[in-house]
């Protein structure tokens, strides 16, 4: 198993154990989950193997300005904002009818879950 499986496996344990063990509803939780896994591949996509020979040895890590510019453009290019507000129930209700909106998502689409907090418009 090469090491840049094995970050990602054990992103993956420590980030689902954190999701599961949170009381958050289920969409706010599936929202978690697929944002997860987009992390989880663009640090895959933006750490080459060091190779010695020929062979890959390891991997690089990318700079925290690497990751940073590839999330920044993953939100602004390929997302999809859930105004949860939108649904009219009480918020057990929104948030299963976003899980249901969630799974109907591109897996390639980072995910917002938002609702007012205020008269202004101003969004969480």
């Amino acid at each position: 198993m090469s090491s840049k499986q094995k970050k990602y496996n054990f992103a993956k344990s420590i980030g689902d154990l954190n999701e599961d063990c949170g009381n958050n509803f289920i969409g706010t939780r599936y929202m978690d989950y697929r944002n997860n896994e987009i992390g989880r591949e663009l640090y895959q996509k933006n750490a080459p193997f060091k190779r010695f020979f020929g062979v890959p040895v390891g991997a690089h890590n990318p700079t925290n300005a690497k990751i940073y510019e590839e999330a920044y453009k993953q939100i602004e290019d390929n997302s999809v904002f859930i105004d949860l507000d939108s649904f009219n129930g009480n918020e057990k209700e929104n948030e299963e009818k976003a899980y249901l909106e969630i799974i109907k998502v591109n897996k390639d689409k980072s995910i917002f879950l938002s609702k007012k907090t205020d008269n202004n418009g101003y969004y969480d």
